[in-house]
């Protein structure tokens, strides 16, 4: 998964449609995922929103993959989550930096005309420290107190000599 992730988001991003068609692996694996583990009748989610991304790129991998997971029950409102404060992509940053340059970066913009999610399933590309998926979760909490929150990544990235 590692492999195909790195492919799209840096080797064919400039192919959307070449892009398109090796995230349909993804897809396929990601439904197979969630039927298997929330059953439809089950989700504990109703909601669906992925880190915005850094990087302007003509295939979002992220926006793919929640787009054709989205249906009127399951709503993708990634759009709201948006990046307040600019900074370089994280992937060069140390864990460190990652720790002191993310806090307070994101902000979820509420739609009143949307309901409250019963809960929310974050989609993300890659779970390297988790601070991205940290600071996700710190601005859900602040516009939707106390909703349960559900995290994906498709894959994990090993520091080489061991784990991080």
């Amino acid at each position: 998964m590692g492999t195909l992730v790195h492919t799209i988001k840096y080797r064919i991003q400039n192919d959307p449609e070449a892009a398109r068609v090796k995230s349909q692996l993804l897809l396929d694996t990601l439904k197979e995922f969630l039927v298997n583990t929330y059953p439809m009748r089950r989700r504990p989610f109703d909601c669906l929103v992925h880190p915005p991304s850094n990087t302007e790129r003509e295939f979002q991998l992220m926006d793919f993959l929640c787009t054709q997971l989205s249906y009127p029950n399951m709503q993708d409102r990634s759009k709201q989550l948006i990046n307040v404060s600019s900074h370089e992509t994280v992937k060069a940053m140390s864990g460190q930096e990652r720790f002191a340059t993310l806090p307070n970066t994101m902000k979820f913009i509420t739609d009143s005309r949307q309901v409250r999610p019963s809960g929310v399933l974050i989609l993300d590309d890659v779970l390297g420290t988790g601070n991205t998926a940290k600071e996700v979760c710190r601005a859900l909490e602040v516009e939707w107190p106390g909703v349960p929150r559900y995290y994906v990544a498709l894959t994990y990235l090993m520091h080489k000599g061991g784990r991080r």
